[in-house]
Formats: C-alpha cells, sequence, structure tokens
C-alpha cells in the first residue's frame, strides 16, 4: 500500500520548521529516506521563494515549491511556471486601508517585500524572513503586482484585521490568518491546494498519491485534496477536528514521527535513533 504515495508535501514553519529549533535531524534523516525510496518532496509555504530556500535545502525537498500560499509555483529548477497577482484595484484598496489602520502592512513581489512604514512589526518580519524589505511609497510604483499581501499584528488582533479586510474586499480574495499575528492575503481562488495539484499535476501525478502535512488555516485546503492529509498537533481544534488525522507538535518532530512509522522506517534511518 505504502508505495502508492508517490508525492510528500509539506508547509514549513509550524510543520517541519520549529521557530526555536528549526529544522530537527530526524525530520531531515527521514526526507533522504524517502527521496531514496523515489518519493517526490514538496514544500507549500507562505514564504517568500527567497526565504524558503534555505529550508528547502536543508530538507533536499527540491521537487517543486509552492509560495506565498500558492501565488507562485517553482519547478525543480527553481523556474516561476505559475503565478497570480492581486487584482490592481485591491492591491490599492489594500494600501488606503492599511494608511487608515496602525498595523504594519507590506506587499510581496516575487521575493522583494514593500512597506511604508518602519516600526517593530517590520523588524519583527525581517528576522522571520531572514532577509531586509525595501521601504517605498507604494503611489509611485505605476501597478503593485502584489503576489500577497501582508498584515502584522498581535495575535489578537487577527480577527478585526480579516474583518475590515473582508469590508474592503468583499469576496475579492482569500484571506489566511497564519503565524502569531499574520493576517495574508492572496488573489481570489489561490490556495496551496490548488497549486500543489497543479505542480503534481506537472510532475505526472494525481492528488491521490501525496501525503500533506500543515499546521494552519492556509494548510486547510491542500489537506482535504491530498489522499492523506495530516494536521499539526500546534494546529487548532478546529482544523485537526475537520482534517480528521493528527500527528504530535512540531516541537516533537510529529512529521517525522508519523512517516516513520507509516513506511516503517526504523530499519533504513540509523540516525533516527541517535
Amino acid at each position: 500500500m505504502n508505495d502508492n504515495w508517490k508525492f510528500l508535501a509539506v508547509d514549513l514553519d509550524g510543520t517541519v520548521v520549529d521557530g526555536v529549533a528549526g529544522v530537527s535531524q530526524a525530520t531531515i534523516a527521514v526526507f533522504a529516506t524517502l527521496r531514496a525510496r523515489g518519493v517526490k518532496l514538496l514544500v507549500a509555504t507562505g514564504r517568500s521563494r527567497r526565504s524558503a530556500l534555505p529550508w528547502v535545502e536543508l530538507l533536499s525537498a527540491r521537487d517543486g515549491l509552492i509560495c506565498h500560499n500558492g501565488a507562485a509555483v517553482y519547478d525543480a529548477a527553481g523556474r516561476l511556471i505559475s503565478q497570480t497577482v492581486i487584482p490592481e484595484a485591491d492591491a490599492r484598496r489594500l494600501v488606503e486601508l492599511s494608511r487608515r489602520l496602525s498595523y504594519h502592512f507590506h506587499g510581496f513581489v516575487g521575493d522583494e517585500w514593500l512597506f511604508e512604514r518602519i516600526d517593530a512589526e517590520s523588524e519583527r518580519y525581517e528576522k522571520k524572513s531572514g532577509f531586509k524589505g525595501r521601504r517605498v511609497d507604494f503611489d509611485s510604483i505605476p501597478t503593485l503586482d502584489f503576489n500577497k499581501a501582508m498584515f502584522v499584528a498581535t495575535e489578537e488582533d487577527v480577527a478585526e484585521i480579516s474583518s475590515r479586510i473582508r469590508e474592503a474586499l468583499g469576496d475579492s480574495a482569500e484571506i489566511y490568518p497564519t503565524g502569531s499575528g499574520f493576517v495574508e492575503v492572496v488573489a481570489p481562488g489561490v490556495s496551496k491546494g490548488e497549486s500543489l495539484a497543479f505542480l503534481v499535476g506537472r510532475l505526472g501525478g494525481s492528488m491521490s498519491e501525496v501525503i500533506a502535512f500543515g499546521d494552519a488555516g492556509n494548510d486547510e485546503d491542500m489537506l482535504r485534496r491530498a489522499g492523506l492529509g495530516i494536521a499539526m498537533g500546534d494546529a487548532s481544534d478546529e482544523l485537526k477536528e475537520r482534517i480528521g488525522r493528527v500527528t504530535s507538535r512540531v516541537s516533537e518532530d510529529g512529521v517525522a514521527m508519523w512517516l516513520t512509522e507509516f513506511f516503517k522506517l526504523e530499519n533504513l534511518s540509523p540516525i533516527l535513533i541517535d
């Protein structure tokens, strides 16, 4: 039965990347073992390509990369094969909304993130992403071409921000609260699940052959559409209930533990016994 699973798709933050410890040696070992077995390793993240690549390389998950919650897709050679931008009128509405609110806001164009205000939240995100953004006047940019927009605040502010975005854009956007105080916006119809189906199809497979792991609302579509979708122990109770399959927390190597048991890997990867 296990030979039928040809693809492994994982979110990064909160799934295989622990905010404190990074990626564990157990996870690296399991991924290496599955790659040697011929399983294709895919990453689906809210991060930009530049921010995701260090983790992709560490995991040797080089068969395909989905960024910005599905708004940008890259093949194994690192070539951009699909992208979606927020409609220009909606991007301008988000900029105007950000100017009326006190929350930090930035927009992603490919690997670059742009913002108008320098504050504590821009510095927090700079540390998380691993590279600096660029301060701009959005009015001076003829076409914004945001792959994704993001408000950064506190976890308590997420519901308020999401409500204000919905008021400004109606149904013409996908809104994903992610992480601790992040609210991400992409174009309507964009999701990790949709882009994963596109990428797997290009690789000659189907979603029925995919095992996927995730921990947040932006992972739900991917987990539902995969042949096997597994929520992390850190996920909300609502997401865990909707997905039905749950592994341990990222700090407990939940992905590595689940895959080790499912594929019976102990005898293949002695490094896991360290």
